[in-house]
């Protein structure tokens, strides 16, 4: 307990067996005002929430049906009235009003409606807001949307709404729907036609209620004289717009959260909303809790480091309260595939509490492909089908359908002006309606049809072709094909090549396209069979999925520019990008501060991975482009590379330094010799044979190796980390 605490906070502290640093308890004593907590990851910000309520009630006298803690989700809601009934007892608990904004502007809407006489709108059932969504969709583009495409529009909808957005401004975003405004015009019409409203119109039309009506205002002014908010970065503008105005009459506002932290900006999360506290809130104090209980003093001083390039912030002193000797590695690869394969060998010798994450579900299916064929026990949640359900993945299987089939009417529709050969829609339908009622081949219609016209029939041609060359091909082969064809729409429909990566490292462990095509189809149900509550199974999330919670040892993937970071800056980037690429270091210092001792970074070779060499600075320049490695868990901040050349270059740390012959020539581990001449068995790269043994920095617990394999690889090691990772053994 901090020593300039005042008797009251000591005696309820060691009454509650509460433990506080000097941050945590000015936190706790900022119970009057407007007060914003900046609160570091892992620095105990639910306990001090939890505490404060008690404090307030025990302490200062105030009635628990005055204070209103708010929270993202009824489930955190939920969770954050356990953890204070726990504490303080559930007569408390269910006097306290732990809500989401969502149901106190409900009940604002309620009680203008007894108030006036009038009947509110109803709540939309979600599958009428979906049919509404795909009528619009269909209206606007003239395609049916897949279920990516609704799921896009949603988002959409949802981010117009809570930034307040203008029919202007609405004009200028950037999003995964088609024509912003027109989309949200329709559908704003045709729920006020029906007399719906959704979720996010439920706090929209709370706003003139509480505006026009001072008598409304007032009673819940008077009802919330306390108000708490957890998450504050998470919470939209929108939201932060409902609460200064309940706030306003008593300005007692205790707000949670960390800008740092706030990586929902697809949802219209809004964090500028705290560096504007000051200004928006009178007299406003802003406090600081920095002390990280969760990781070593390594990952903690690297994310540090890290977050501190991003610019709109406040400045913090984040640090650990675990002490050195943490691990931060960076695993270097040749390329994404050797990345799965290194994964899929550290998954067969997993230690408990051992995370993979990564930037997005898409990343982890060929991982999960691979686990399952492999019988890896993992575990997984939140995994959703949308990578099976969006337009090129859709469109891949329709052109590998129609190559299987050339009288695939429907896979036909769904690909001819995709495909680069300048089939026109009319063309197509009567193709279409021919080949439905006559039993002839598409191409065999197409060139009928087109016998007349020179150019349409050499395109006929080249389609059926086309056609053959997909069906006579392995699948990967086969979509590489497709795609030099396909490629051209992508671009222009700025859908990006990422899922045909995705697709390409699947189809390499099938002979046939029908085998592929069958393995996508039982895919999605094989990933949710093979989940395992097994402790001891390695957990795979993403990084939004594991927010709040950490893990003994994190392998970050798939961090390369393009995925993650998903945009890349330059000179004549937008603001939106700018702002974009500044969460994107926002979710990738979330992801590394989830790790409590180790955190390893796979580096790419034949990539750029901006935020791996800037975690690691030691990374081995890319000079040689030809390179793969091995995971070297245990020393930190060091790189080692495999060479396939085995002329990489190394940092000074790698240097081979011989204190004495004796010391560097022998090294016995778990009662076996390894020596020069000794014959080993990699798990990556096979059999070969140690030709060269040395200390590295003249620590005589670490000798480099060098091993030369019979599939004619040279690689440099750390012989160390090769056998605690169980990848080396003496044949």
């Amino acid at each position: 307990m901090a020593s300039t605490a005042s008797q009251e906070v000591l005696q309820f502290c060691e009454k509650y067996n509460i433990q506080l640093n000097e941050q945590q308890t000015a936190a706790l004593e900022a119970v009057n005002g407007a007060n914003l907590l900046i609160a570091v990851p892992g620095s105990g910000k639910t306990t001090i929430l939890v505490a404060r309520l008690g404090y307030m009630i025990l302490c200062k006298g105030i009635s628990p049906n005055e204070i209103l803690a708010m929270t993202y989700t009824t489930a955190a809601a939920a969770d954050m009235k356990e953890r204070f009934a726990s504490k303080f007892g559930n007569t408390l608990a269910d006097r306290l009003q732990f809500r989401t904004i969502n149901s106190v502007c409900h009940e604002i809407i309620q009680r203008y409606s007894r108030y006036s006489n009038k009947i509110p709108f109803s709540m939309i059932e979600e599958n009428d807001r979906i049919s509404i969504i795909k009528r619009i969709y269909r209206e606007i583009t003239d395609e049916f949307p897949t279920d990516v495409d609704v799921q896009n529009a949603e988002l959409t909808l949802t981010y117009i709404k809570n930034m307040r957005l203008s029919k202007e401004e609405m004009k200028h975003i950037e999003t995964g729907s088609p024509s912003p405004a027109q989309f949200y015009e329709k559908y704003d019409n045709a729920l006020r036609g029906a007399r719906l409203m959704d979720f996010d119109d439920q706090m929209r039309y709370a706003i003139p209620i509480l505006r026009d009506n001072p008598f409304i205002l007032n009673y819940f002014q008077s009802k919330f004289r306390y108000i708490c908010v957890d998450e504050a970065q998470d919470t939209s503008k929108l939201q932060h717009f409902i609460i200064r105005i309940l706030s306003h009459k008593h300005n007692n506002i205790f707000m949670v959260g960390d800008e740092d932290q706030s990586i929902y900006g697809f949802r219209a999360a809004y964090p500028q909303a705290l560096m504007d506290f000051k200004k928006d809130y009178p007299d406003a104090n802003v406090l600081f809790m920095e002390r990280n209980y969760r990781s070593k003093e390594e990952i903690v001083s690297a994310a540090s480091k890290f977050i501190a390039a991003n610019k709109n912030r406040y400045k913090k002193k984040f640090l650990s309260t675990q002490g050195n000797g943490g691990v931060i590695k960076a695993i270097t690869v040749a390329d994404r595939q050797e990345q799965y394969n290194t994964i899929l060998e550290i998954s067969r010798n997993v230690k408990s509490s051992t995370a993979i994450l990564y930037r997005d579900n898409d990343c982890s299916i060929p991982l999960l492909d691979m686990f399952i064929r492999n019988r890896i026990p993992y575990r997984i949640s939140k995994i959703k089908d949308t990578f099976f359900n969006h337009r090129s993945v859709i469109d891949i299987k329709a052109f590998l359908s129609l190559a299987l089939d050339h009288n695939n009417a429907e896979a036909f529709m769904q690909i001819y002006y995709k495909c680069g050969f300048a089939f026109n829609k009319q063309f197509a339908a009567s193709i279409k309606n021919q080949a439905l009622h006559t039993g002839k081949t598409i191409p065999q219609i197409m060139k009928k049809e087109s016998v007349s016209n020179t150019k349409l029939y050499a395109q006929s041609i080249a389609f059926e072709k086309f056609l053959i060359s997909i069906k006579a091909s392995r699948p990967y082969e086969a979509i590489e094909i497709i795609n030099k064809k396909y490629e051209g729409y992508l671009r222009k429909n700025n859908l990006g090549t990422g899922k045909i990566d995705i697709l390409k490292s699947i189809a390499k462990y099938e002979k046939t396209i029908s085998d592929f095509l069958n393995r996508l189809d039982k895919l999605p149900e094989l990933i949710r069979e093979n989940t395992k509550d097994n402790e001891e199974a390695i957990i795979l999330s993403t990084v939004h999925s594991a927010k709040g919670l950490e893990y003994e040892r994190v392998y970050l993937m798939d961090v390369f520019d393009g995925v993650f970071p998903s945009v890349e800056l330059s000179v004549s980037s937008s603001q939106a990008d700018k702002e974009l690429y500044e969460e994107e270091r926002r979710l990738y210092y979330v992801g590394v501060t989830r790790a409590k001792k180790e955190l390893y970074l796979f580096n790419l070779a034949d990539k750029k991975c901006s935020f791996v060499s800037e975690t690691v600075p030691k990374i081995l320049p890319d000079a040689n482009k030809n390179t793969a490695s091995i995971p070297a868990p245990t020393a930190p901040s060091s790189c080692h590379r495999l060479s396939l050349g085995g002329n990489s270059k190394r940092t000074s740390a790698q240097a081979p330094l011989s204190i004495s012959e004796s010391l560097a020539a022998k090294v016995v581990i778990d009662g076996r010799i390894y020596t020069i001449g000794s014959p080993v068995h990699h798990k990556i790269n096979g059999k070969g044979k140690i030709t060269e043994m040395s200390l590295i920095a003249n620590d005589i617990r670490r000798h480099q190796v060098k091993i030369e394999f019979q599939n004619g690889r040279i690689g440099k090691f750390e012989l160390e980390v090769l056998i605690k990772m169980h990848l080396l053994s003496l044949q």
